[in-house]
């Protein structure tokens, strides 16, 4: 009964949804809200955003003052665009080597998602996982890891370490215990070594799926060898579930697929990416690793990889070519959060930015880029950069220009702290004189009469939204 009931509300919702939906577009249209030379903010723009920033939060309803501010803020945005255009900051430097790296981002993420992604995460699997949903087993593990760069001792150290567990095991101690007192899985040895109730194929090393088929309930394995390391597997209850719809948990399958086969997708890039390297002439600069690998014959306690220890001069060298770009040593250091500290992890760095320049390549031969998604993507990109170079020379250069005159006694007397709230008070006050300059030079103006009307029609969504938000 409970569930009938709930489809019929939500039946309801639907068609309550459609007839206010027309009811709005055909009296009131998708009127004008704002204007300003060259362009114009529209009803569906204020109402969106008003939506989307309040799903959560049920009791905000419509107000004139949150129109303005979301309205002046979408036409602001706009005008931003324009005035950059304006000043042609589409040629600056800064703007275009953004612009680059962030256009070859998406075409990259979007050829991982069609050309590897895909492939391993197929629809095949996504349907095979729905179809093994019920029974499931509790299962268990005990983990001794090693990764790519570990020493052949320590690899060996965690073998022995399992195959002493496995005695243990054999002896009559407890799997649990064991667990605890010997699994390095940092999840679930507190647990003693429970990973849950799991499907088959949310599992995403096929070993450890083979060995799971093999297990008999409540047993456990012999030592194997997996994708991360030593593993003794255990199978413990089994239990009957009920299979949801298969829309209702279809993006969570694919979810928990593409959390659990990264080391297939990684592998198919891998494999991707030797195929298209000769295509592209890639070229790894051997002889610029060698030179820095060379000075830890003459400093052999500081590792030359590390960025504290390289040279403006090495930053600035060439490590690899292929057509139409190069990798230089700097690019490898970047990002402050993946900065290597030796030369395996140089290695990994070079290797993920090579792959990442070679796809974007690879996805303008596939016309990628040609696609309307991408298009609307690529243009929100330029659109975004564009208005970020405007507020960079505008806001962030003068702010950092007028901290510059302070004198250095006085920042002595600041803490960090205050230091920060300075800056950032600044640049706010740059920020409004810029954007009050905008609305006069573009003349800005609010749609008045049509507000009453707006708010209206987003105070009968808002309600419609709470009342969908409720159902489910």
């Amino acid at each position: 009964m409970g569930n009938t009931l709930k489809v019929l509300r939500s039946v309801f919702i639907l068609i309550l949804f459609s007839l206010l939906s027309n009811c709005s577009t055909s009296t009131n249209e998708n009127f004008v809200l704002a204007t300003y030379r060259g362009g114009e903010v529209r009803l569906n723009e204020y109402v969106d955003h008003y939506l989307l920033s309040t799903k959560r939060k049920p009791d905000e309803m419509p107000t004139e003052d949150n129109l303005i501010d979301i309205v002046s803020e979408k036409a602001i945005s706009k005008i931003a665009i324009l005035e950059a255009q304006n000043r042609e900051l589409i040629d600056s430097p800064n703007f275009l080597k953004k612009l680059n790296h962030s256009q070859k981002k998406i075409l990259f993420y979007r050829y991982m998602r069609q050309e590897i992604i895909n492939a391993v995460i197929t629809d095949s699997l996504v349907r095979r996982f729905y179809t093994d949903y019920s029974p499931q087993y509790n299962m268990k593990y005990i983990l001794r890891p090693f990764i790519e760069k570990s020493k052949q001792e320590f690899i060996q150290s965690q073998k022995d370490t399992i195959d002493f567990i496995y005695e243990m095991l054999q002896n009559g101690y407890s799997f649990a215990e064991l667990a605890k007192r010997y699994s390095q899985d940092m999840v679930s040895n507190k647990k003693g070594g429970d990973i849950g109730f799991l499907v088959k194929e949310s599992i995403g090393d096929e070993i450890i799926r083979s060995v799971m088929d093999t297990l008999s309930d409540y047993s456990y394995s012999t030592p194997f060898l997996g994708v991360a390391g030593y593993y003794i597997l255990y199978k413990g209850e089994k239990r009957e579930v009920n299979i949801p719809l298969f829309k209702d948990v279809k993006d969570r399958i694919w979810q928990t697929l593409y959390r659990t086969r990264r080391h297939y997708i990684k592998e198919k890039a891998k494999l991707r990416f030797d195929q298209l390297s000769s295509h592209y002439n890639y070229d790894v600069h051997e002889i610029t690793i060698k030179k820095i690998s060379n000075e830890l014959k003459i400093q052999p306690k500081r590792d030359p990889f590390k960025y504290e220890n390289l040279s403006i001069d090495v930053l600035n060298e060439p490590v690899a070519t292929f057509i139409e770009d190069t990798l230089y040593i700097r690019d490898i250091y970047a990002d402050k959060k993946k900065r290597p500290t030796d030369k395996f992890d140089f290695r990994l760095r070079l290797n993920a930015l090579a792959q990442e320049k070679l796809f974007a390549l690879h996805a303008r031969e596939l016309d990628i880029h040609k696609e309307n998604e991408v298009i609307d993507e690529l243009q929100n990109i330029y659109d975004s950069q564009l208005r970020n170079e405007l507020y960079h020379q505008e806001v962030k250069i003068k702010a950092d220009n007028k901290i510059e005159l302070i004198s250095d006694e006085e920042i002595k007397q600041l803490s960090r702290f205050e230091l920060r709230r300075l800056h950032l008070d600044i640049e706010k006050d740059f920020r409004q004189l810029l954007e009050a300059e905008m609305k006069e030079k573009f003349k800005l103006e609010i749609n008045d009469h049509q507000m009453e009307n707006a708010l209206q029609i987003a105070l009968r969504k808002k309600k419609l939204q709470n009342m969908e938000m409720v159902s489910k």
